[in-house]
């Protein structure tokens, strides 16, 4: 594989992926434009709700790309349609059980979070409404999940960037001519996710890659295989909830500096998460590829791809963090015009602008692991992780305030960097210790 090959893959999926934290940066932006910081912080706070529980089930894409792009290397008809029936299958109970427990999770978030009345009466507008979503936003998961396995480049941007971008549409015109607010946000969400489902599903059909037939049916009933993703979902939930337990110290920490350091951060974070996207989207691109290479235990191909990927991962991450570190100040003026967040977040902008050298590695390997079923590792690194996390806030917050905090977010993904770059070697003697089983088998 050459970097030509991996770009023609990944560069779609990057601009495609990306569109997501856009979506996230317009609607802050828009926020920034009310009277008070109480509605940057309620969308933020609200949105990492929803996140908590999205991420936490994030699995149902992942694991989906990597079951659909080994599927590619098996060249088996029914391996293609058991990618996506059976995470569609899970998918379906996951929703039904969210929208069961909601009320309860979010008087425990808000317990936990504590925001102001104001910030929390515009949260329950906005969550209230965004509930509607969530089944669209698992179905969507497993649907994408299976397209990029199949590498159908084209129908992964038509989805993700229409969807998207009826998205910001939507939201311009309820907020700014409408006249609403949080709740013009969320009712924008929640259409675009269903014109992305339908989208999503309308591209599975046209692919001619998915034929429904008795036989396959009881394949997806097969308890065995059911088992075998229930492992790896298992480990990726894992993974997430020392995530979503980094993410939720750093937004309690913040709330606990006040509001405004609150909505300065939830500005840099957008900074933040529009690099890590497009890291995603790279990774994503490793993924198909490293998922095809051990399906066909093609042990060269996955070492190559590894190579590409690193290569071209270090040239974005040097490009971001200077166009950051530049270009900063005048993402930060889009973002808001309260003067106070705008040099609160202005003094903290090193911040995003290190991330990517930090976080790279790790947000790219993560991909190569969730391709070859190796999640045991992701596990077992993300529970030390979450612990170096807690560690290194406790340590610097009290002395440095919200730049510990920072401080902190910046070590543990270069915690992650490097021990998923060290675990690549277990990975490759794991492969060859299935060939060498299966030649001496046959």
């Amino acid at each position: 594989m050459t970097t030509k090959d991996y770009l023609k893959v990944t560069i779609p999926f990057m601009l495609s992926t990306a569109t997501q934290p856009l979506l996230g940066a317009a609607n802050t932006a828009m926020m920034g434009r009310m009277p008070t910081a109480d509605y940057i912080a309620a969308v933020a706070l609200s949105v990492i709700f929803f996140n908590n529980v999205y991420w936490l089930f994030g699995f149902l894409r992942v694991a989906t790309t990597s079951f659909s792009a080994q599927s590619v290397g098996t060249k088996r008809l029914v391996d293609r349609v058991v990618a996506l029936l059976r995470p569609f299958l899970l998918a379906v109970i996951i929703s039904i059980l969210f929208i069961i427990l909601y009320p309860l999770l979010f008087e425990w978030y808000a317990d936990f979070m504590h925001p102001s009345d104001d910030v929390l009466a515009l949260m329950k507008v906005y969550s209230d409404i965004a509930i509607i979503g969530a089944p669209l936003v698992f179905l969507n998961y497993v649907v994408l999940g299976w397209l990029m396995g199949q590498m159908l480049i084209k129908k992964v941007m038509f989805m993700q960037i229409s969807m998207n971008v009826l998205n910001i549409a939507l939201s311009f015109v309820t907020v700014f001519i409408m006249g609403m607010d949080v709740d013009g946000v969320a009712w924008s969400m929640v259409i675009a996710q269903g014109y992305g489902l339908m989208a999503g599903i309308w591209a599975v059909v046209k692919s001619r890659r998915f034929y429904l037939h008795d036989k396959f049916m009881a394949e997806v009933k097969n308890f065995s295989a059911f088992g075998k993703i229930l492992r790896i979902q298992r480990d990726l939930m894992i993974r997430t909830a020392c995530l979503l337990f980094i993410n939720n110290l750093f937004t309690e920490a913040g709330t606990s500096l006040g509001t405004e350091v609150l909505a300065a951060n939830a500005v840099l974070l957008e900074l933040v998460f529009i690099i890590s996207f497009f890291l995603d989207g790279m990774a994503n691109g490793v993924s198909v590829f490293a998922g095809k290479a051990w399906g066909a235990d093609n042990l060269e191909l996955l070492e190559n791809t590894i190579a590409v990927g690193m290569r071209c991962m270090w040239i974005f991450a040097i490009i971001s963090a200077f166009i950051c570190f530049a270009g900063g100040s005048f993402f930060l003026q889009f973002m808001t015009n309260q003067a106070e967040i705008l040099a609160l977040a202005r003094e903290y902008v090193i911040y995003p602008a290190i991330h990517p050298l930090t976080a790279g590695a790790g947000l790219l390997l993560y991909g190569v692991y969730t391709a070859t079923s190796y999640t045991v590792y992701i596990r077992n690194m993300m529970l030390v992780a979450a612990l170096v996390f807690f560690a290194c806030q406790q340590c610097f917050l009290p002395i440095w305030g919200n730049h510990g905090l920072w401080m902190a977010y910046i070590v543990v993904y270069g915690f992650e960097s490097m021990t998923y770059f060290y675990g690549i070697g277990m990975l490759k003697n794991r492969k060859l210790k299935q060939c060498c089983s299966s030649s001496t088998k046959f």
